[in-house]
């Protein structure tokens, strides 16, 4: 069992005024369960981006996994503790204390009480072929940076995808080195380096045989 000591404060409304003139990354998602490619792309971002620490915002809920039975997030949670071995990964339940579970809501609400902290919205490339099926997917973009780094399986065009036709975005295949070349509406692609295939979906298959 992991469970070392987090750098920094769980996030929740009351701990905003310690978030201050930070920057940090975001990772979302079920975390149902963690896997090694959590881990491969929560360190590429820490290592790779200007941030201080990367959230994992643990949703409530996946609109999308109707059909399969998550966890409470404590379970999760949990689970996480005994995989995760970088202090400055920091667990979140922001998105259960707020009762939201969408990332464009999850954009608003950092607005409005984390207005002095800078945010980067991080992502694997395996998210771009279905990221304009996500509720109000065109206000994401106006919230925080987005970075997509490479994780496969990618079977789509990075051209033809509606992020890069959209004309409202701007994208840069070179990571900036300061937080402050980091911007709204702009979209960031690491398309190279290792990779790793591991996938909650493939977990929850192999647990089930």
């Amino acid at each position: 069992m992991v469970d070392i000591k987090p750098l920094f404060p769980e996030p929740t409304i009351n701990t905003a005024r310690f978030w201050r003139h930070k920057t940090v990354g975001l990772l979302g998602g079920s975390f149902n369960p963690v896997h090694e490619g959590h881990l491969h792309i929560s360190n590429r971002a820490l290592r790779k981006l200007p941030i201080d620490c990367l959230w994992w915002n643990f949703t409530p809920k996946n609109p999308f996994k109707k059909d399969i039975k998550t966890p409470p997030i404590d379970e999760r949670i949990a689970q996480a503790r005994t995989i995760v071995d970088n202090p400055r990964i920091i667990f979140s339940r922001i998105e259960k204390e707020l009762n939201i579970y969408r990332t464009h809501q999850l954009g608003a609400a950092l607005h409005h009480y984390f207005p002095q902290t800078n945010f980067i919205w991080v992502g694997g490339i395996d998210l771009v072929d279905g990221f304009h099926r996500w509720e109000n997917w065109q206000e994401i973009p106006s919230y925080f940076p987005i970075v997509f780094f490479q994780r496969p399986p990618f079977k789509g065009s990075i051209k033809r995808s509606i992020l890069r036709v959209n004309k409202t975005l701007h994208h840069e295949f070179k990571l900036p080195h300061l937080p402050s070349d980091y911007k709204k509406s702009h979209i960031y692609w690491d398309l190279h380096g290792k990779t790793c295939i591991a996938s909650s979906s493939a977990l929850r298959e192999a647990q089930q045989r």
